[in-house]
């Protein structure tokens, strides 16, 4: 996925279809070692926990939730 084509859905996603994003992300990432395409100095793995627990409300930055729709 193009960053612009995780932008646009940044800007409309809930935040409840964020959480779910999440969780089905916990199932389904296979290798957790694999580098991550937000930060090309991080593992999937890391990524997803800075991400998931920098916590997803209303008022999560359009930066973040760019970042945490990319991971997948």
């Amino acid at each position: 996925m193009r960053r612009s084509e995780a932008k646009t859905i940044a800007e409309k996603v809930t935040v409840d279809e964020l959480k779910q994003m999440f969780i089905n992300a916990r199932k389904g990432i296979k290798d957790w070692e694999q580098v991550s395409r937000v930060n090309k100095g991080m593992t999937k793995g890391t990524t997803f926990n800075i991400l998931s627990k920098c916590g997803i409300s209303d008022n999560t930055h359009i930066l973040a939730k760019t970042n945490m729709v990319s991971i997948i």
